[in-house]
């Protein structure tokens, strides 16, 4: 099990990482038109607002005392989850 120092820099890096494979795909949007376009552009919203929800649950933890980091922590573990599926569902789907 992680301690509360090393989780926070575990999300710090995830979120650099996702913030960087969020923008590779806004690139892709220069290719995609039509219907496409909109479907690409209704992902990419769900993508942003999950990654705002992961940076929130990071400052919480951030601000967190040790007592309630745990809990935190494995609510963290499945927003990233879920994250790291949307992400690899509209790769796949956009490529």
């Amino acid at each position: 099990m992680k301690n509360h120092d090393a989780l926070l820099e575990e999300l710090r890096g995830r979120l650099e990482d996702y913030e960087a494979r969020l923008l590779r795909l806004k690139g892709g949007l220069v290719r995609v038109t039509g219907a496409t376009a909109a479907e690409f552009d209704a992902q990419m919203t769900s993508l942003r607002e999950e990654l705002q929800a992961a940076r929130e649950k990071a400052h919480t933890v951030a601000k967190s005392g040790d007592r309630e980091w745990e809990d935190l922590r494995m609510g963290l573990d499945r927003a990233w989850r879920e994250l790291r599926e949307s992400f690899e569902t509209a790769t796949t789907h956009f490529r």
